[in-house]
């Protein structure tokens, strides 16, 4: 991990920003113990510098979305160019409910978020078709796991806040770790409120004033609707550090097969284990499988932390098997989806027209 070129308050800036995107700067100022000129200058400093960027996360549950779907697995190991641009294509053109979605020339991993199984298991069928077609897959296959929000546990959702924490080495309490149940319902959205979250969602740094200017309505309305939407959790806000640019190497997707008779206490104290001790970004857990992404500075930091966690199943005897993981090296992505929520709501919430 290369070092990183930032100044000790430009990083508590940065931890700040990712563990309280919702505040404004006298908000955060106060939450991290700086003036408010600093933190605006610096937060100013950062956007400019790529060193974040921010996005409005729509909570798809709220909006009648039941099923988390995570695909991963391994292309056919004689991929050629043709075929790797024909899967590139596939990517780019056909995943409208992927939200996030990286591949190198032989491993992929995407987050989907879908109504029900109906479109969960239709878009795997065709996925599969399509990469029978082209021989994506020879030798290979890939897994498909489907998480119904109504009975999962959602730990870490993308959160980077712990993980900046302990690279930049601050003197901060760890956050609480609190698994979230997100119960889908269908929240009735007029037409007018269906095209103000679209654009909302797709022009996160705009402020009211100009959203207003793009849906065609005063200032007033979208700000009163944003509010609402923000009252009720239908949209969050986030901010999503670089992690190339913050010298870190590795991603690291691992899934977990605990066995079924394992009581809840137990299983939950391993997953707690699993946050503290990796550099742990995203994690959701259904009754016996757990699927995590998590960050690396470089192989051996990885190595080290997965040695752990390999003597800590072994001393409790809570897998079923063993966990399989997947390594992608950041500088090597194919990064399609980066948390890019914009087509996942058009295409949910039946959105024809579109908003430039």
């Amino acid at each position: 991990m290369s070092k990183v070129s930032l100044t000790k308050k430009e990083k508590l800036t940065l931890y700040g920003l990712t563990r309280y995107p919702e505040k404004n700067d006298r908000q955060l100022a106060s939450l991290i113990d700086l003036k408010m000129s600093t933190v605006t200058a610096i937060r100013r400093r950062l956007l400019h510098r790529d060193f974040f960027f921010t996005v409005r996360v729509p909570v798809m549950p709220y909006l009648g979305c039941e099923i988390l779907r995570i695909a991963y697995g391994n292309f056919a190991v004689n991929l050629n160019e043709s075929m790797r641009k024909a899967s590139n294509a596939y990517f780019l053109d056909n995943l409208a409910e992927t939200f996030f979605a990286i591949s190198t020339n032989h491993s992929s991993l995407s987050m989907s978020i879908v109504p029900n199984y109906y479109t969960a298991k239709k878009g795997v069928d065709e996925f599969e078709i399509f990469c029978g077609k082209h021989s994506l897959m020879e030798g290979s296959k890939f897994a498909y796991k489907f998480f119904p929000f109504e009975i999962t546990k959602i730990y870490n959702n993308f959160g980077f806040a712990p993980l900046l924490k302990r690279t930049f080495k601050l003197d901060l309490p760890e956050p609480d770790i609190n698994a979230q149940i997100i119960k889908p319902q269908q929240t009735y959205l007029t037409n007018l409120e269906k095209v103000i979250l679209y654009a909302l969602v797709k022009y996160p740094d705009f402020p009211d004033n100009k959203i207003a200017q793009k849906v065609g309505v005063s200032r007033q309305a979208i700000a009163k609707i944003r509010k609402k939407f923000e009252n009720k959790g239908i949209i969050r806000q986030a901010n999503i550090p670089n992690l190339l640019k913050l010298g870190f190497e590795l991603f690291v997707f691992s899934h977990f097969t605990f066995k079924p008779n394992i009581p809840k206490h137990i299983k939950e104290y391993a997953l707690k284990y699993l946050i503290r001790e990796t550099q742990n970004v995203f994690m959701v857990s259904s009754a016996y499988e757990t699927l995590t992404l998590d960050v690396y500075a470089n192989y051996n930091q990885y190595d080290l932390q997965a040695e752990k966690v390999k003597s800590f199943f072994k001393t409790h005897h809570m897998l079923l098997s063993t966990p399989k993981s997947m390594i992608f090296p950041i500088k090597d992505l194919k990064i399609f989806k980066n948390h890019e929520y914009t087509a996942l709501v058009k295409k949910n919430l039946g959105i024809e027209r579109d908003i430039n």
